[in-house]
């Protein structure tokens, strides 16, 4: 069987997909609690952009 999967090209792309998503929802106007968490993810995302 064959294993099917995404490139680090295509991993990358889709990290930067999601933190563009996370950004918008952030300004959306959320609590400060919800603003809080999304900026810690935002960061990981990031910090695995970096890698």
């Amino acid at each position: 069987m064959e294993e099917m999967g995404m490139t680090d090209m295509q991993f990358k792309d889709f990290l930067r997909g999601i933190i563009d998503d996370l950004k918008e929802a952030k300004t959306a106007g959320v609590s400060e609690e919800a603003e809080a968490k999304i900026e810690k993810l935002i960061k990981r995302f990031e910090a695995a952009l970096e890698d």
